[in-house]
């Protein structure tokens, strides 16, 4: 039997390994080797000059003026500035490269008159993700590394073919959980399938265990958006109900077994604490209290030009701190209003694609996928309040996941053709047959035309 290897199959197999690649290996040699190869592949699979798109020119003018701040020394460190700017240099050829990987799958579908519904773009990242996911998983039981305080890979030795492999401390785990969590729950509501539901189980455990409290907000945002807009109206109010009282249920569990109190209960405590009666007794909350203070002071002492990118270590303490735990003001801080108004212009940019994608999307399955990816992006931007993702090259390709979706709705030849729930509609005719056996009726996604 002899396996033909498509341009379709050597797409997916490179965009899984990518974020492979992107999850589990640092900023190293080997990352920047590979980003060149994925660069030329994606232009091989293409056979035509690479797809571009507004997001990544934005991108480019926030990098060119951080190179001017490296070349002509506008930075209190052109080598911390310099080393910023190769990594976003390298991140950029990463999204284009995975960018394409995806244009080339539509390409082929095109050629072949099969359907692009924007669900199959989330459904290609939430795979790759879960793999990633179950990955560190399993990591983690052999290393035992998952039961410890809060799961991370800081301490796990894992390493294949002489690569050390580390996802980061506790925050960096709980943030891919809840991205793949958020995925899984939109391919779970939008297509029916267990799978999904029983990946995004796993996914969540690993958000408890990660000890994160910010992702909470994402992992409860998207479950919210995504199980209450596909429920009739009639059903709505009682599942709101039950949700509610879901989340009661899942509070009492963290703040009763003390597993899951020690790890992340006690933490939700501090907060609440703080929250209600003014006091702030966490640690961590203080500490990043501060950082955002030193931020601050940083971005009033050049706040047009900013001290230069990757530059708050040498304010803060003794340097052990590399950056401030904020998004917006590690980038104010560091590039001041130019280098503000240039980064977060590429984000007003996909802002204004996904909200377009909602006014596009007619029918009621494809105005789930277009709210719920709306729901995440918006979710995360409140979410980049208590972290700092603009270098991190895993966090970033959502993103790119996102532009897809608005590129395939675009795209889409049917966008005028009344689409139906084939799920839904088999479930009114009494049917009790699967969604596999109607595979060839009904792409994945569980679109078909009229």
């Amino acid at each position: 039997m002899r396996v033909v290897l498509t341009k379709s199959s050597l797409a997916k197999i490179l965009l899984v390994f990518s974020i492979f690649v992107a999850v589990f290996i640092s900023y190293n040699t080997f990352f920047q080797v590979y980003t060149l190869g994925l660069f030329v592949a994606s232009f091989l699979l293409r056979k035509r000059w690479l797809a571009w798109n507004r997001y990544f020119s934005l991108e480019i003018l926030f990098i060119f003026y951080v190179f001017i701040q490296y070349l002509f020394e506008i930075t209190l460190s052109p080598e911390l500035t310099g080393a910023a700017l190769r990594r976003l240099v390298f991140n950029l050829l990463y999204e284009v490269a995975v960018y394409n990987l995806l244009i080339a799958l539509m390409d082929e579908k095109d050629k072949k008159q099969i359907r692009i519904v924007p669900g199959e773009m989330v459904d290609h990242f939430s795979k790759a993700y879960t793999m990633a996911v179950l990955l560190l998983t399993f990591f983690g039981l052999i290393t035992g590394e998952i039961f410890s305080r809060r799961f991370s890979t800081d301490n796990m030795d894992i390493s294949i073919l002489g690569l050390k492999l580390s996802v980061g401390g506790g925050t960096t785990v709980g943030y891919l959980a809840a991205i793949t969590f958020g995925t899984l729950m939109i391919m779970y509501y939008g297509t029916n399938l267990k799978r999904y539901g029983i990946f995004s189980l796993i996914a969540f455990a690993v958000i408890l265990l990660s000890g994160t409290r910010k992702v909470l907000l994402l992992a409860a945002v998207m479950f919210i958006i995504t199980s209450v807009y596909r429920k009739k109206s009639v059903k709505r109010f009682f599942y709101i109900l039950a949700v509610i009282a879901g989340a009661a249920l899942l509070f009492l569990m963290i703040m009763k077994i003390p597993r899951l109190y020690e790890v992340i209960g006690a933490r939700v405590e501090r907060v609440l604490t703080g929250l209600f009666q003014g006091e702030i007794i966490d640690h961590s909350l203080n500490l990043r209290h501060n950082m955002r203070d030193t931020a601050l002071q940083m971005f009033q002492s050049h706040p047009v030009t900013g001290c230069g990118l990757n530059t708050f270590t040498l304010f803060y303490l003794d340097g052990s701190v590399v950056y401030c735990h904020n998004n917006y003001l590690e980038i104010l801080s560091g590039t001041g209003v130019i280098g503000g108004v240039l980064f977060f212009s590429k984000f007003i940019y996909l802002l204004g694609c996904l909200i377009g994608n909602v006014r596009r999307s007619k029918d009621e399955l494809k105005r789930y996928y277009a709210v719920s990816v709306l729901g995440m992006f918006l979710t995360i931007l409140v979410m980049e309040y208590w972290q700092v993702s603009y270098h991190r090259i895993q966090f970033l390709l959502i993103y790119v996941c996102m532009l897809l979706m608005c590129r395939a709705t675009a795209r889409d030849k049917y966008a005028d053709v009344e689409i139906r729930d084939i799920e839904t509609e088999d479930k009114k005719a009494g049917k009790k047959e699967q969604h596999f056996k109607f595979r060839r009726s009904f792409d994945r996604t569980g679109y078909r035309v009229k």
